[in-house]
Protein backbone atom coordinates (compact mmCIF):
# COMPACT_ATOMS: atom_id res chain seq x y z
CA UNK A 1 0.00 0.00 0.00
CA UNK A 2 1.73 3.39 -1.20
CA UNK A 3 1.84 5.71 1.80
CA UNK A 4 -0.02 8.24 0.51
CA UNK A 5 -3.04 6.54 -0.09
CA UNK A 6 -5.24 5.38 2.44
CA UNK A 7 -8.84 4.24 2.12
CA UNK A 8 -11.79 6.22 2.46
CA UNK A 9 -15.59 5.57 3.37
CA UNK A 10 -17.60 5.55 0.21
CA UNK A 11 -19.44 8.50 1.55
CA UNK A 12 -16.27 10.65 2.33
CA UNK A 13 -15.14 10.16 -1.14
CA UNK A 14 -18.05 11.41 -2.55
CA UNK A 15 -17.73 15.03 -0.07
CA UNK A 16 -14.38 15.36 -0.86
CA UNK A 17 -14.96 15.46 -4.99
CA UNK A 18 -17.58 17.71 -4.17
CA UNK A 19 -15.32 19.60 -2.31
CA UNK A 20 -12.55 19.58 -5.41
CA UNK A 21 -15.13 20.71 -7.34
CA UNK A 22 -16.42 23.87 -5.61
CA UNK A 23 -12.86 24.77 -4.79
CA UNK A 24 -12.06 24.08 -8.57
CA UNK A 25 -14.67 26.95 -9.09
CA UNK A 26 -14.20 29.04 -6.61
CA UNK A 27 -11.02 28.97 -8.58
CA UNK A 28 -12.29 29.23 -11.52
CA UNK A 29 -14.74 32.33 -10.29
CA UNK A 30 -11.63 34.31 -9.11
CA UNK A 31 -9.89 34.00 -11.83
CA UNK A 32 -12.50 35.21 -13.88
CA UNK A 33 -12.64 38.09 -11.35
CA UNK A 34 -9.03 38.61 -11.35
CA UNK A 35 -9.31 38.89 -15.32
CA UNK A 36 -12.48 41.11 -15.18
CA UNK A 37 -10.69 43.81 -12.46
CA UNK A 38 -7.59 43.45 -14.73
CA UNK A 39 -9.67 44.38 -17.51
CA UNK A 40 -11.46 46.69 -15.27
CA UNK A 41 -7.98 48.56 -14.69
CA UNK A 42 -6.73 48.33 -17.87
CA UNK A 43 -9.77 50.16 -19.04
CA UNK A 44 -9.36 52.74 -16.48
CA UNK A 45 -6.00 53.32 -17.26
CA UNK A 46 -6.88 53.54 -20.82
CA UNK A 47 -9.27 56.64 -20.99
CA UNK A 48 -8.02 60.30 -21.19
CA UNK A 49 -10.50 60.55 -17.94
CA UNK A 50 -9.15 61.04 -14.74
CA UNK A 51 -11.11 58.98 -12.26
CA UNK A 52 -11.19 58.97 -8.69
CA UNK A 53 -13.25 56.60 -6.97
CA UNK A 54 -14.11 56.79 -2.95
CA UNK A 55 -15.21 54.42 -0.76
CA UNK A 56 -17.10 55.37 2.34
CA UNK A 57 -15.49 52.34 4.85
CA UNK A 58 -12.11 52.86 5.35
CA UNK A 59 -11.68 56.10 3.60
CA UNK A 60 -9.93 54.56 1.17
CA UNK A 61 -10.22 55.91 -2.58
CA UNK A 62 -8.88 54.43 -5.98
CA UNK A 63 -7.46 57.13 -8.94
CA UNK A 64 -5.87 56.38 -12.82
CA UNK A 65 -3.07 57.81 -13.99
CA UNK A 66 -5.07 60.16 -16.09
CA UNK A 67 -5.92 61.55 -12.86
CA UNK A 68 -2.63 61.54 -11.57
CA UNK A 69 -1.31 63.61 -14.06
CA UNK A 70 -4.78 66.08 -14.38
CA UNK A 71 -3.96 66.77 -10.83
CA UNK A 72 0.01 66.49 -10.72
CA UNK A 73 -0.27 63.83 -8.14
CA UNK A 74 3.28 62.27 -7.55
CA UNK A 75 2.90 58.94 -8.32
CA UNK A 76 4.93 57.24 -5.34
CA UNK A 77 2.97 59.47 -2.71
CA UNK A 78 -0.29 57.58 -4.09
CA UNK A 79 -0.27 54.77 -2.00
CA UNK A 80 0.41 56.93 1.23
CA UNK A 81 -1.82 59.88 -0.02
CA UNK A 82 -4.69 60.56 2.67
CA UNK A 83 -7.94 61.68 1.24
CA UNK A 84 -7.65 65.16 3.14
CA UNK A 85 -4.28 65.61 1.78
CA UNK A 86 -5.62 64.88 -2.14
CA UNK A 87 -8.19 67.39 -1.68
CA UNK A 88 -5.73 70.15 -0.37
CA UNK A 89 -3.61 69.48 -3.45
CA UNK A 90 -6.45 69.59 -5.90
CA UNK A 91 -8.06 72.84 -4.08
CA UNK A 92 -4.30 75.01 -4.34
CA UNK A 93 -4.79 74.56 -8.29
CA UNK A 94 -8.41 75.86 -8.68
CA UNK A 95 -9.31 79.54 -9.24
CA UNK A 96 -12.18 79.11 -7.02
CA UNK A 97 -11.41 76.41 -3.95
CA UNK A 98 -14.37 76.95 -1.91
CA UNK A 99 -16.52 75.74 -4.91
CA UNK A 100 -14.47 72.72 -5.69
CA UNK A 101 -14.65 71.73 -1.62
CA UNK A 102 -18.42 72.51 -1.53
CA UNK A 103 -18.58 69.27 -4.51
CA UNK A 104 -15.98 67.39 -2.69
CA UNK A 105 -18.44 67.59 0.36
CA UNK A 106 -21.55 65.95 -1.39
CA UNK A 107 -19.60 62.32 -1.26
CA UNK A 108 -21.87 61.46 1.15
CA UNK A 109 -25.21 61.88 -0.68
CA UNK A 110 -26.76 59.55 -3.47
CA UNK A 111 -27.04 62.77 -5.85
CA UNK A 112 -25.50 63.14 -9.15
CA UNK A 113 -23.38 66.23 -9.62
CA UNK A 114 -21.80 68.11 -12.03
CA UNK A 115 -19.79 71.27 -11.84
CA UNK A 116 -16.91 73.01 -14.13
CA UNK A 117 -13.57 73.52 -12.59
CA UNK A 118 -11.35 76.18 -13.42
CA UNK A 119 -7.99 75.55 -12.54
CA UNK A 120 -5.08 78.61 -12.15
CA UNK A 121 -3.30 77.68 -15.37
CA UNK A 122 -5.97 78.02 -17.58
CA UNK A 123 -7.28 74.48 -18.32
CA UNK A 124 -10.67 73.86 -17.75
CA UNK A 125 -12.12 70.08 -16.31
CA UNK A 126 -15.54 69.44 -16.24
CA UNK A 127 -16.51 67.31 -13.03
CA UNK A 128 -19.17 64.83 -12.77
CA UNK A 129 -19.71 62.35 -9.77
CA UNK A 130 -22.15 59.61 -9.59
CA UNK A 131 -22.92 57.32 -6.31
CA UNK A 132 -21.46 53.86 -6.17
CA UNK A 133 -23.96 51.12 -5.55
CA UNK A 134 -23.63 47.89 -4.90
CA UNK A 135 -26.73 45.95 -4.13
CA UNK A 136 -28.78 48.76 -4.36
CA UNK A 137 -26.48 50.55 -1.56
CA UNK A 138 -24.67 53.66 -1.93
CA UNK A 139 -20.80 52.28 -0.63
CA UNK A 140 -18.67 55.10 -2.28
CA UNK A 141 -18.69 58.08 -5.27
CA UNK A 142 -16.75 57.70 -8.82
CA UNK A 143 -15.47 61.34 -9.73
CA UNK A 144 -14.40 61.58 -13.29
CA UNK A 145 -12.92 64.74 -14.39
CA UNK A 146 -12.54 65.59 -18.28
CA UNK A 147 -10.36 68.04 -19.56
CA UNK A 148 -12.00 70.31 -22.16
CA UNK A 149 -10.12 73.38 -21.92
CA UNK A 150 -9.51 72.93 -26.04
CA UNK A 151 -13.39 72.62 -26.43
CA UNK A 152 -13.90 75.49 -24.21
CA UNK A 153 -11.38 77.74 -26.09
CA UNK A 154 -13.10 76.50 -29.44
CA UNK A 155 -16.23 77.31 -28.19
CA UNK A 156 -15.16 81.34 -27.04
CA UNK A 157 -13.67 81.33 -30.28
CA UNK A 158 -16.55 80.27 -31.98
CA UNK A 159 -18.59 82.65 -30.30
CA UNK A 160 -16.63 84.91 -30.73
CA UNK A 161 -15.70 84.94 -34.31
CA UNK A 162 -19.61 84.48 -34.48
CA UNK A 163 -20.06 87.85 -32.22
CA UNK A 164 -18.04 89.70 -34.79
CA UNK A 165 -19.45 87.72 -38.14
CA UNK A 166 -22.84 89.42 -36.82
CA UNK A 167 -21.22 92.59 -35.93
CA UNK A 168 -19.82 93.19 -38.92
CA UNK A 169 -20.98 94.47 -41.85
CA UNK A 170 -23.30 92.59 -44.07
CA UNK A 171 -21.86 88.93 -45.07
CA UNK A 172 -23.50 86.16 -47.22
CA UNK A 173 -22.30 82.64 -47.08
CA UNK A 174 -23.00 81.21 -50.69
CA UNK A 175 -22.96 77.54 -52.14
CA UNK A 176 -20.90 77.66 -55.16
CA UNK A 177 -22.54 75.28 -56.90
CA UNK A 178 -25.99 76.03 -56.30
CA UNK A 179 -26.08 79.81 -54.97
CA UNK A 180 -28.04 79.22 -52.61
CA UNK A 181 -27.39 81.20 -49.26
CA UNK A 182 -26.16 79.40 -46.72
CA UNK A 183 -25.78 82.16 -43.71
CA UNK A 184 -26.89 85.52 -43.63
CA UNK A 185 -25.98 88.22 -40.53
CA UNK A 186 -27.90 90.77 -38.87
CA UNK A 187 -26.18 93.54 -40.92
CA UNK A 188 -27.19 91.98 -43.94
CA UNK A 189 -30.46 90.80 -43.24
CA UNK A 190 -31.60 94.21 -42.13
CA UNK A 191 -30.16 95.87 -45.37
CA UNK A 192 -32.27 93.43 -47.41
CA UNK A 193 -35.39 93.39 -45.45
CA UNK A 194 -35.40 89.16 -45.14
CA UNK A 195 -35.30 87.37 -41.94
CA UNK A 196 -32.07 85.17 -41.38
CA UNK A 197 -34.95 82.01 -42.41
CA UNK A 198 -36.45 83.52 -45.47
CA UNK A 199 -32.58 84.58 -46.68
CA UNK A 200 -31.50 81.09 -46.83
CA UNK A 201 -34.82 79.80 -48.72
CA UNK A 202 -33.05 82.22 -51.28
CA UNK A 203 -30.85 82.00 -54.35
CA UNK A 204 -27.85 84.58 -55.05
CA UNK A 205 -29.92 85.45 -58.46
CA UNK A 206 -33.39 85.79 -56.21
CA UNK A 207 -32.18 89.27 -55.08
CA UNK A 208 -29.35 90.12 -57.29
CA UNK A 209 -30.34 90.17 -60.78
CA UNK A 210 -27.17 91.04 -62.24
CA UNK A 211 -25.43 87.74 -60.81
CA UNK A 212 -25.85 85.98 -63.66
CA UNK A 213 -24.07 82.84 -65.09
CA UNK A 214 -21.39 84.24 -66.86
CA UNK A 215 -20.89 87.27 -64.27
CA UNK A 216 -20.01 84.18 -61.40
CA UNK A 217 -18.32 81.88 -63.75
CA UNK A 218 -15.82 84.95 -64.27
CA UNK A 219 -16.01 85.70 -60.98
CA UNK A 220 -15.11 81.89 -59.86
CA UNK A 221 -12.30 81.96 -62.60
CA UNK A 222 -10.67 84.78 -60.84
CA UNK A 223 -10.77 83.63 -57.92
CA UNK A 224 -9.43 80.46 -58.09
CA UNK A 225 -6.49 82.33 -60.33
CA UNK A 226 -5.59 84.78 -58.30
CA UNK A 227 -6.74 83.47 -55.32
CA UNK A 228 -7.41 86.93 -53.62
CA UNK A 229 -10.94 88.70 -53.46
CA UNK A 230 -12.68 90.01 -55.73
CA UNK A 231 -14.65 93.06 -55.51
CA UNK A 232 -17.93 94.42 -57.88
CA UNK A 233 -20.64 96.50 -58.05
CA UNK A 234 -24.30 95.37 -58.03
CA UNK A 235 -27.34 95.85 -57.43
CA UNK A 236 -29.37 93.98 -54.94
CA UNK A 237 -33.43 93.69 -54.62
CA UNK A 238 -34.83 94.72 -50.87
CA UNK A 239 -37.56 92.67 -50.22
CA UNK A 240 -40.33 95.53 -50.59
CA UNK A 241 -38.82 95.53 -54.41
CA UNK A 242 -36.17 98.95 -53.70
CA UNK A 243 -33.19 98.58 -55.41
CA UNK A 244 -30.10 98.94 -53.31
CA UNK A 245 -26.50 100.30 -54.64
CA UNK A 246 -23.45 97.81 -53.77
CA UNK A 247 -20.06 97.60 -53.28
CA UNK A 248 -19.39 94.13 -52.75
CA UNK A 249 -16.33 91.89 -52.15
CA UNK A 250 -16.39 88.10 -52.53
CA UNK A 251 -13.58 85.34 -51.34
CA UNK A 252 -13.64 81.78 -51.90
CA UNK A 253 -13.80 79.44 -48.88
CA UNK A 254 -14.96 75.73 -48.22
CA UNK A 255 -16.97 74.55 -45.41
CA UNK A 256 -15.25 70.47 -45.45
CA UNK A 257 -15.61 69.83 -48.76
CA UNK A 258 -18.15 72.00 -50.03
CA UNK A 259 -16.83 75.30 -51.94
CA UNK A 260 -18.56 78.47 -50.79
CA UNK A 261 -18.54 82.07 -51.46
CA UNK A 262 -17.77 84.56 -48.69
CA UNK A 263 -19.65 87.96 -49.62
CA UNK A 264 -19.50 91.66 -47.89
CA UNK A 265 -21.09 94.18 -49.17
CA UNK A 266 -21.93 97.87 -48.88
CA UNK A 267 -25.19 99.47 -49.24
CA UNK A 268 -23.89 102.30 -51.63
CA UNK A 269 -27.13 104.28 -52.43
CA UNK A 270 -27.03 107.39 -50.29
CA UNK A 271 -23.21 107.55 -51.14
CA UNK A 272 -24.14 107.46 -54.82
CA UNK A 273 -27.09 109.80 -54.67
CA UNK A 274 -24.99 112.26 -52.48
CA UNK A 275 -21.72 111.69 -55.19
CA UNK A 276 -24.47 112.37 -58.15
CA UNK A 277 -25.66 115.38 -56.38
CA UNK A 278 -22.01 116.47 -55.54
CA UNK A 279 -21.89 116.62 -59.09
CA UNK A 280 -25.06 118.02 -59.47
CA UNK A 281 -23.63 121.14 -57.75
CA UNK A 282 -20.00 121.23 -58.72
CA UNK A 283 -21.91 121.44 -62.36
CA UNK A 284 -24.00 124.53 -61.27
CA UNK A 285 -21.17 126.12 -59.60
CA UNK A 286 -18.73 125.61 -62.68
CA UNK A 287 -21.61 127.03 -64.96
CA UNK A 288 -22.23 130.15 -61.92
CA UNK A 289 -18.83 130.85 -62.12
CA UNK A 290 -18.02 130.79 -66.06
CA UNK A 291 -21.34 132.51 -66.32
CA UNK A 292 -19.41 135.61 -64.19
CA UNK A 293 -17.80 138.55 -66.01
CA UNK A 294 -15.04 138.91 -63.43
CA UNK A 295 -11.73 136.74 -63.58
CA UNK A 296 -11.94 134.14 -61.14
CA UNK A 297 -9.28 131.82 -60.18
CA UNK A 298 -8.18 129.32 -57.53
CA UNK A 299 -5.30 127.98 -56.09
CA UNK A 300 -4.36 125.80 -53.21
CA UNK A 301 -0.93 127.02 -50.65
CA UNK A 302 1.34 126.19 -53.06
CA UNK A 303 0.34 128.38 -55.54
CA UNK A 304 -0.66 125.71 -58.29
CA UNK A 305 -4.05 126.60 -59.91
CA UNK A 306 -6.69 124.62 -59.16
CA UNK A 307 -9.36 126.45 -61.74
CA UNK A 308 -10.81 129.04 -63.35
CA UNK A 309 -13.29 131.16 -65.57
CA UNK A 310 -13.55 132.07 -68.95
CA UNK A 311 -12.73 135.66 -68.10
CA UNK A 312 -9.24 134.73 -66.19
CA UNK A 313 -8.42 132.90 -69.24
CA UNK A 314 -9.52 135.29 -71.39
CA UNK A 315 -6.98 137.67 -69.32
CA UNK A 316 -4.01 136.10 -69.42
CA UNK A 317 -4.64 134.77 -72.91
CA UNK A 318 -4.90 130.60 -72.33
CA UNK A 319 -7.04 128.12 -71.94
CA UNK A 320 -7.80 126.27 -68.93
CA UNK A 321 -6.09 123.33 -70.12
CA UNK A 322 -2.96 125.48 -70.16
CA UNK A 323 -3.83 127.42 -67.03
CA UNK A 324 -5.09 124.03 -64.44
CA UNK A 325 -2.24 122.53 -62.74
CA UNK A 326 0.62 125.15 -63.11
CA UNK A 327 1.85 127.41 -60.96
CA UNK A 328 1.36 131.43 -60.88
CA UNK A 329 4.63 131.87 -62.00
CA UNK A 330 4.13 129.87 -64.96
CA UNK A 331 1.01 131.99 -65.76
CA UNK A 332 1.82 135.22 -65.27
CA UNK A 333 4.66 137.21 -66.25
CA UNK A 334 7.51 137.20 -63.80
CA UNK A 335 6.53 140.72 -61.90
CA UNK A 336 2.89 140.24 -61.37
CA UNK A 337 3.53 137.10 -60.27
CA UNK A 338 5.69 137.80 -57.37
CA UNK A 339 2.89 140.59 -56.28
CA UNK A 340 0.21 137.80 -56.49
CA UNK A 341 2.20 135.61 -54.59
CA UNK A 342 3.09 138.07 -52.26
CA UNK A 343 -0.64 138.69 -51.38
CA UNK A 344 -1.35 135.16 -51.42
CA UNK A 345 0.55 134.20 -48.74
CA UNK A 346 -0.32 137.51 -46.78
CA UNK A 347 -3.97 136.34 -47.05
CA UNK A 348 -3.15 132.67 -46.01
CA UNK A 349 -1.02 134.53 -42.67
CA UNK A 350 -3.33 136.67 -41.86
CA UNK A 351 -6.14 134.31 -42.71
CA UNK A 352 -9.02 137.08 -43.36
CA UNK A 353 -9.76 138.32 -46.27
CA UNK A 354 -8.16 141.14 -48.63
CA UNK A 355 -8.55 143.59 -51.47
CA UNK A 356 -6.18 145.44 -53.32
CA UNK A 357 -6.09 147.34 -56.65
CA UNK A 358 -3.55 145.17 -58.94
CA UNK A 359 -2.63 146.44 -62.49
CA UNK A 360 -1.70 144.43 -65.15
CA UNK A 361 -1.27 144.51 -69.02
CA UNK A 362 -2.82 142.50 -71.54
CA UNK A 363 -1.64 140.71 -74.99
CA UNK A 364 -2.43 144.00 -76.86
CA UNK A 365 -0.19 146.06 -74.72
CA UNK A 366 -2.86 148.28 -72.64
CA UNK A 367 -2.70 148.62 -68.99
CA UNK A 368 -5.76 147.58 -67.25
CA UNK A 369 -6.64 147.84 -63.72
CA UNK A 370 -8.63 145.33 -61.66
CA UNK A 371 -9.37 145.77 -58.06
CA UNK A 372 -9.23 141.99 -56.55
CA UNK A 373 -10.87 140.29 -53.71
CA UNK A 374 -9.24 137.28 -52.33
CA UNK A 375 -10.73 134.83 -49.96
CA UNK A 376 -9.58 131.71 -48.11
CA UNK A 377 -10.31 128.45 -49.08
CA UNK A 378 -10.94 126.18 -46.28
CA UNK A 379 -11.42 122.14 -46.28
CA UNK A 380 -14.07 120.96 -44.62
CA UNK A 381 -12.73 120.89 -40.92
CA UNK A 382 -11.85 124.71 -41.44
CA UNK A 383 -8.65 124.49 -42.42
CA UNK A 384 -6.91 126.46 -44.65
CA UNK A 385 -6.16 124.58 -48.07
CA UNK A 386 -5.62 127.49 -50.71
CA UNK A 387 -7.31 131.00 -52.22
CA UNK A 388 -9.48 132.45 -54.23
CA UNK A 389 -9.16 135.25 -55.86
CA UNK A 390 -12.41 137.40 -57.65
CA UNK A 391 -10.96 140.86 -59.97
CA UNK A 392 -13.47 143.03 -61.14
CA UNK A 393 -12.25 145.09 -64.06
CA UNK A 394 -12.06 149.26 -63.16
CA UNK A 395 -10.23 150.67 -65.88
CA UNK A 396 -12.98 152.66 -66.69
CA UNK A 397 -13.47 153.40 -63.74
CA UNK A 398 -9.91 154.73 -63.04
CA UNK A 399 -9.72 156.29 -66.71
CA UNK A 400 -13.23 158.67 -65.06
CA UNK A 401 -11.47 159.00 -61.65
CA UNK A 402 -8.27 160.41 -63.46
CA UNK A 403 -10.74 162.63 -65.64
CA UNK A 404 -12.57 164.12 -63.02
CA UNK A 405 -9.27 165.05 -60.91
CA UNK A 406 -7.87 166.42 -63.86
CA UNK A 407 -10.97 168.58 -64.22
CA UNK A 408 -11.14 169.25 -61.12
CA UNK A 409 -7.00 170.55 -61.03
CA UNK A 410 -8.44 173.06 -63.82
CA UNK A 411 -11.38 174.02 -61.85
CA UNK A 412 -9.19 174.77 -58.70
CA UNK A 413 -6.61 176.30 -60.76
CA UNK A 414 -9.70 178.74 -62.66
CA UNK A 415 -11.16 179.75 -58.64
CA UNK A 416 -7.62 180.51 -57.74
CA UNK A 417 -7.44 182.79 -60.86
CA UNK A 418 -10.99 184.25 -60.29
CA UNK A 419 -9.91 184.56 -56.10
CA UNK A 420 -6.90 186.38 -56.86
CA UNK A 421 -8.61 188.76 -59.06
CA UNK A 422 -11.32 189.51 -56.96
CA UNK A 423 -8.36 190.08 -54.31
CA UNK A 424 -6.52 192.33 -55.96
CA UNK A 425 -9.36 193.98 -57.48
CA UNK A 426 -10.66 194.47 -54.01
CA UNK A 427 -7.43 196.09 -52.88
CA UNK A 428 -7.19 197.75 -56.03
CA UNK A 429 -10.71 199.41 -55.54
CA UNK A 430 -10.61 199.89 -51.78
CA UNK A 431 -7.44 202.75 -51.52
CA UNK A 432 -9.00 205.25 -54.05
CA UNK A 433 -12.27 204.44 -52.17
CA UNK A 434 -10.91 205.10 -48.79
CA UNK A 435 -9.68 208.32 -50.37
CA UNK A 436 -12.99 209.39 -51.63
CA UNK A 437 -14.78 208.16 -48.22
CA UNK A 438 -11.84 210.39 -46.28
CA UNK A 439 -12.08 213.14 -48.92
CA UNK A 440 -16.05 213.58 -47.93
CA UNK A 441 -15.83 213.44 -44.34
CA UNK A 442 -12.62 216.05 -44.35
CA UNK A 443 -15.35 218.08 -46.38
CA UNK A 444 -18.02 217.42 -43.85
CA UNK A 445 -16.38 218.89 -41.74
CA UNK A 446 -16.29 222.42 -43.21
CA UNK A 447 -18.11 225.19 -43.42
CA UNK A 448 -20.76 223.90 -46.29
CA UNK A 449 -24.03 224.68 -47.21
CA UNK A 450 -27.10 222.43 -46.52
CA UNK A 451 -27.33 221.33 -49.86
CA UNK A 452 -23.64 221.22 -50.27
CA UNK A 453 -23.35 219.10 -46.90
CA UNK A 454 -26.55 216.88 -48.68
CA UNK A 455 -24.19 216.14 -51.28
CA UNK A 456 -21.36 215.39 -49.43
CA UNK A 457 -23.24 213.04 -47.37
CA UNK A 458 -24.47 211.11 -50.29
CA UNK A 459 -20.67 211.01 -51.73
CA UNK A 460 -19.69 209.53 -48.35
CA UNK A 461 -22.97 207.05 -48.12
CA UNK A 462 -22.76 205.81 -51.79
CA UNK A 463 -18.81 205.18 -50.70
CA UNK A 464 -19.29 203.40 -47.36
CA UNK A 465 -21.86 201.21 -49.71
CA UNK A 466 -19.82 200.94 -52.30
CA UNK A 467 -16.80 200.21 -49.74
CA UNK A 468 -19.05 197.46 -48.38
CA UNK A 469 -19.54 195.58 -51.96
CA UNK A 470 -15.92 195.68 -51.94
CA UNK A 471 -15.61 193.94 -48.92
CA UNK A 472 -18.32 191.64 -49.81
CA UNK A 473 -16.02 190.80 -52.74
CA UNK A 474 -13.42 190.33 -51.04
CA UNK A 475 -14.70 188.39 -48.56
CA UNK A 476 -16.21 185.77 -51.23
CA UNK A 477 -12.35 185.36 -52.37
CA UNK A 478 -11.29 184.56 -48.74
CA UNK A 479 -13.88 182.15 -48.57
CA UNK A 480 -13.44 179.96 -51.90
CA UNK A 481 -9.54 180.29 -50.74
CA UNK A 482 -10.81 179.12 -47.31
CA UNK A 483 -9.06 181.56 -45.74
CA UNK A 484 -11.83 183.68 -44.41
CA UNK A 485 -11.11 184.46 -40.31
CA UNK A 486 -13.29 185.79 -37.48
CA UNK A 487 -12.72 187.80 -34.58
CA UNK A 488 -12.55 187.41 -31.11
CA UNK A 489 -12.68 190.85 -29.54
CA UNK A 490 -14.86 192.78 -27.38
CA UNK A 491 -17.57 195.08 -29.10
CA UNK A 492 -20.39 197.03 -28.33
CA UNK A 493 -23.89 196.04 -30.00
CA UNK A 494 -25.28 199.33 -29.73
CA UNK A 495 -22.86 200.67 -31.64
CA UNK A 496 -22.82 198.14 -34.11
CA UNK A 497 -26.74 198.66 -34.54
CA UNK A 498 -26.18 202.38 -34.80
CA UNK A 499 -24.03 202.18 -37.44
CA UNK A 500 -25.84 199.49 -39.63
CA UNK A 501 -28.63 201.34 -39.81
CA UNK A 502 -27.29 204.72 -40.24
CA UNK A 503 -25.48 203.12 -43.59
CA UNK A 504 -29.15 202.37 -45.02
CA UNK A 505 -30.91 205.38 -43.50
CA UNK A 506 -30.74 207.63 -46.79
CA UNK A 507 -31.68 204.66 -48.81
CA UNK A 508 -34.61 204.05 -46.58
CA UNK A 509 -36.15 207.66 -46.86
CA UNK A 510 -35.38 207.47 -50.79
CA UNK A 511 -38.17 204.70 -50.62
CA UNK A 512 -40.18 206.82 -48.47
CA UNK A 513 -39.90 204.17 -45.88
CA UNK A 514 -39.06 204.87 -41.97
CA UNK A 515 -36.02 202.85 -40.66
CA UNK A 516 -35.72 202.72 -36.94
CA UNK A 517 -33.72 200.37 -34.42
CA UNK A 518 -34.88 198.80 -31.15
CA UNK A 519 -32.45 197.41 -28.47
CA UNK A 520 -34.48 195.80 -24.74
CA UNK A 521 -32.84 197.32 -22.07
CA UNK A 522 -32.59 193.81 -21.12
CA UNK A 523 -30.49 192.89 -23.98
CA UNK A 524 -26.76 192.40 -23.44
CA UNK A 525 -24.82 195.63 -25.62
CA UNK A 526 -21.18 194.06 -24.10
CA UNK A 527 -20.36 191.27 -26.17
CA UNK A 528 -17.63 189.03 -27.80
CA UNK A 529 -17.28 188.40 -31.15
CA UNK A 530 -16.41 189.83 -35.00
CA UNK A 531 -18.06 192.96 -34.97
CA UNK A 532 -17.23 194.13 -38.48
CA UNK A 533 -18.91 190.39 -39.14
CA UNK A 534 -22.42 191.10 -37.57
CA UNK A 535 -22.36 194.67 -38.52
CA UNK A 536 -21.95 193.23 -42.46
CA UNK A 537 -24.98 190.83 -41.67
CA UNK A 538 -27.17 193.17 -40.17
CA UNK A 539 -26.77 195.43 -43.16
CA UNK A 540 -27.31 192.71 -45.59
CA UNK A 541 -30.44 192.24 -43.86
CA UNK A 542 -31.31 195.99 -43.68
CA UNK A 543 -30.74 196.15 -47.45
CA UNK A 544 -32.47 193.47 -48.12
CA UNK A 545 -35.77 194.62 -46.15
CA UNK A 546 -35.83 198.08 -47.93
CA UNK A 547 -34.65 196.87 -51.27
CA UNK A 548 -38.05 194.10 -51.16
CA UNK A 549 -40.34 196.52 -48.95
CA UNK A 550 -43.40 198.37 -51.89
CA UNK A 551 -42.59 202.01 -52.35
CA UNK A 552 -45.21 204.95 -50.96
CA UNK A 553 -46.97 202.78 -48.80
CA UNK A 554 -46.94 203.58 -44.80
CA UNK A 555 -44.25 200.46 -43.80
CA UNK A 556 -41.31 200.72 -41.23
CA UNK A 557 -38.19 198.53 -41.69
CA UNK A 558 -37.22 197.80 -37.54
CA UNK A 559 -34.34 196.55 -36.51
CA UNK A 560 -35.49 194.72 -32.84
CA UNK A 561 -32.77 193.48 -30.84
Amino acid sequence: MHPDRFDLPADAGEELREARRVVQQLRGELARSRSRESLLAATLESTDDGILALQFEGGTFYCNEAFARMWSLPPELLATLRRQEMNALQAAQVKDPDQLMRCIRTYDTQSEDFSVVELKDGRVFERRARAQLVDGKSVGRVVNYRDVTQRVRFQHKMMFNRSVVEGSGPMLWIDRDSCRVMYANRAACHMLGYTAEELTALKSNDFDRGLDDANLDAMNAQLQSTGRPVSFKTRYAHKDGSQRNVDAIASLAHDGERPIYIVNFKDITQEKLQAREALRQQALLHSLIDSITDPISYRDTRGVLLGCNPAFCRVVDRNAGEIVGRTIEQVFPAQHAAAVRARDVQVLGSQQPATVEESYGDPSGETLYYETVRELLRDSHGAPIGVLSISRNVTARKRAEEEVRRAKEVAEQATQLKSDFLANMSHEIRTPMNGVIGMAELLLDTELSDEQRGYASMVRSSGDALLQIINDILDLSKIEAGKLELEHAEFNLSEVVDAAVAMLAESARGKGLELRAFIERRAPVQLVGDRFRLQQILTNLISNAIKFSPEDEPINVIVSV
